[in-house]
C-alpha cells in the first residue's frame, strides 16, 4: 500500500500520491514522507518513477536477508534497519519478528518501503507527529 503524508497545520496528514508527485516536482517542496508496505510490483515501480530511485535499490530493501547499513549517494542517503513485527499464524502462538526496513531521504522526502506493517509506523500516524524536517523525522521513525 502506497501513501503519502506531509504536515498540514501541524499535524501529519494523508495526502493523495497525485498531491505528492506536484508537491515532489514543485520548486520548494515541504517536506513530506512516501510510505510502501506490503508492495507489489506495480507499486514499487510506481514509487520508483515518482522518486527516481532506481528499482534496484528499492527491491534490496524487501529482501528478508538485508543487512542494516547506511549508504550515501548523490541523490539520497539510504538507512536500512531491521524493525520488529507480529507474526501469527494459524493455531501458532504469537512471534515477534524482525524485517528490513528501508529508508531513503534527501532534503525534503522520506520514502519508506517495508514488506510488513509496524505497529510503531501506525502510530506515527495515528498521533499525527508533524514532519519538521526529514532528517528530524527519520529519528522519530527509527
Amino acid at each position: 500500500m502506497l501513501k503519502a503524508f506531509k504536515t498540514i497545520n501541524g499535524k501529519l496528514k494523508e495526502i493523495k500520491i497525485e498531491e505528492a508527485v506536484k508537491e515532489i516536482s514543485s520548486k520548494s517542496p515541504s517536506p513530506m514522507w512516501i510510505d510502501l508496505v506490503e508492495p507489489y510490483v506495480g507499486e514499487v515501480k510506481e514509487l520508483s518513477k515518482i522518486t527516481n530511485i532506481p528499482m534496484e535499490d528499492l527491491n534490496m530493501c524487501l529482501d528478508q536477508e538485508e543487512r542494516p547499513r547506511v549508504e550515501q549517494t548523490d541523490q539520497y542517503s539510504l538507512v536500512i534497519y531491521r524493525a520488529p513485527f507480529v507474526h501469527k499464524e494459524a493455531k501458532k502462538e504469537v512471534e515477534i519478528l524482525t524485517a528490513p526496513i528501508g529508508i531513503f531521504l534527501n532534503k525534503n522526502l522520506l520514502v519508506s518501503i517495508h514488506l510488513n506493517h509496524t505497529k510503531y509506523l501506525e502510530e506515527i500516524v495515528q498521533r499525527e507527529i508533524p514532519i519538521e524536517s526529514v532528517s528530524n523525522f527519520l529519528y522519530k521513525i527509527i
